[in-house]
């Protein structure tokens, strides 16, 4: 007999163990790694974690606390494993909890609420604060986010969500982990910083629409949606160029499907060997895009601390693991839940620019939240 990762999956989560799960797109199966000294390390350079092996969680603020995590495994199943790993798992725990979220509210450590439901009013006027700062010309674009609260305890159920997410989304990198005493879910579209071979991958992505045969005609994309996925666009070249990478081939502008979804998608492709020896800065350098944060990066993430009223710790932070065969595969923390004790805080997002209409700008924010909401409410 054996045991498959979700059951692993959801008996790590019993125990309060250190742990990642995750599947790759279009992956046949899923992996489960799990730390057992449950102290996830910090900052690790990249490049030396590659040699080791682990998965990575990274913050939306580099400033961040908790930091950039990595999760070495002392237990790592790809697809199953045999039964006898069953009784091991179990006989590591229970661990005592260690982090607000079990303990009580969900802060952060300056304070500030990390989950803030935020109502469709509110969010209006900080799409129009938002806009008025950008037409102001010291912005370009700035990516807002909220958060939709769901009532329950769905924590005894995230292993059967994960397994769920995993079907219905088999082009997405579906994830669940739990790490510093908080516990994330998700199924992201978005690669971040992938390798295949002796390629990486990066992709620039944004705007969204529902899913039609017809939108995948890029003459029916307004101006707005253009050029918003346009500065993601340029972020990216910018750095390439900064990094002096040579051999970049580029694939797009095109409408890229994710699950009921429509993006502007470009693809960017170059030699994995110009930037091993730099990956860690690299990655800091890609790290948030425009497609999170704004344009200018620096003065945008400070717009956004000023004007969402929640933490978004893990949300659009980038996570995935690496390893010595299969390399880098790290992708953006979008279309996530941050899991709480009596309810799930989905976090989602859009990019504002001048051309922006708030109440756009919020009906797409609904259709994200339609990427897990669907999942779960089959689950009743």
């Amino acid at each position: 007999m054996t045991i498959d990762v979700v059951e692993a999956a959801g008996l790590a989560l019993t125990q309060n163990l250190d742990f990642a799960a995750w599947r790759l797109p279009d992956a046949p199966s899923a992996s489960l790694a799990i730390q057992v000294d449950n102290r996830p390390d910090r900052d690790l350079d990249l490049g030396c974690l590659i040699a080791t092996g682990g998965f990575v969680v990274a913050p939306f603020r580099p400033d961040a606390k908790p930091g950039r995590l990595a999760i070495v495994p002392d237990i790592l199943i790809e697809g199953r494993a045999d039964a006898g790993l069953r009784a091991e798992i179990l006989s590591l725990g229970p661990v005592a909890p260690k982090v607000r979220d079990f303990a009580g509210p969900a802060r952060t450590d300056g304070g500030r609420e990390a989950v803030v439901a935020v109502g469709r009013d509110e969010y209006l006027g900080q799409a129009r604060r938002l806009i008025e700062a950008i037409r102001g010309g010291d912005f370009d674009k700035v990516v807002l986010s909220r958060v939709k609260e769901l009532a329950g305890d769905y924590r005894p159920r995230l292993a059967e969500i994960f397994d769920r997410l995993c079907e219905a989304y088999p082009g997405a990198f579906v994830y669940m982990f739990n790490v510093a005493g908080q516990s994330w879910i998700g199924a992201t579209p978005e690669a971040l910083l992938c390798s295949s071979g002796e390629r990486l991958f990066t992709v620039s992505l944004a705007g969204t629409r529902p899913y039609s045969e017809a939108d995948l005609d890029l003459q029916r994309w307004n101006a707005k949606e253009r050029a918003e996925q346009d500065y993601v666009t340029r972020q990216i070249e910018a750095i390439l160029h900064d990094f002096n990478v040579r051999g970049v081939e580029k694939k797009g502008p095109y409408a890229r499907r994710a699950g009921a979804l429509l993006h502007l998608c470009s693809e960017f492709s170059f030699p994995y060997p110009a930037i091993a020896p730099m990956l860690g800065a690299f990655v800091d350098g890609l790290h948030p895009t425009s497609a999170v944060c704004g344009i200018p990066k620096a003065g945008a993430m400070e717009l956004i601390a000023s004007v969402e009223r929640h933490d978004r710790g893990f949300y659009s932070g980038y996570l995935g693991p690496v390893d010595p065969r299969a390399g880098i595969q790290l992708f953006v923390n979008l279309r996530c839940m941050r899991v709480l004790p009596d309810r799930l805080a989905l976090f989602v997002g859009g990019g504002i620019t001048a051309d922006s209409v708030p109440e756009d700008e919020w009906e797409e924010t609904e259709m994200k939240s339609g990427t897990l909401l669907s999942v779960i409410k089959e689950l009743h």
